[in-house]
């Protein structure tokens, strides 16, 4: 887990620090934008969406979840987010809340659903990490 991801799931502890029982998840979705695939019959496509059957499978994962709040790895952007919030509603499951603020890597990044307020959502852009 990232620095970041664990950043946001703090921050999220403390902001609903009021309620019973609130159930965090983080979930990896494996490019869940447009990127340079490879298909099943063995050809390429660049910059080609997230196949309808891998989005089908996330969803299910996300559905057996049932967390109250779920840190996402990389999506594509609020566009994507909205995407996945509007097929998961089609499918009973609702996430009334999200962001997926964009940093420095533009083709993806972090995003949150949520079934709680999540309040102020600020992306620190300044932010250094170090790699060994």
């Amino acid at each position: 887990m990232t620095w970041g991801v664990a950043a946001w799931l703090w921050l999220l502890c403390v902001a609903a620090a009021g309620a019973e029982t609130l159930t965090l998840a983080t979930y990896n979705l494996g490019n869940y934008t447009l990127a340079n695939r490879r298909l099943a019959d063995g050809g390429f496509r660049p910059d080609y969406p997230k196949p309808e059957d891998e989005k089908a499978a996330l969803r299910a994962v996300i559905r057996a979840m049932d967390a109250d709040v779920i840190a996402l790895q990389e999506i594509g952007g609020p566009g994507f987010l909205a995407e996945l919030r509007r097929d998961l509603a089609r499918e009973g499951v609702s996430y009334p809340h999200g962001e997926a603020p964009m940093g420095p890597d533009t083709a993806r990044g972090l995003g949150v659903l949520s079934r709680v307020p999540l309040g102020r959502v600020t992306l620190h852009a300044d932010l250094v990490t170090k790699r060994a």
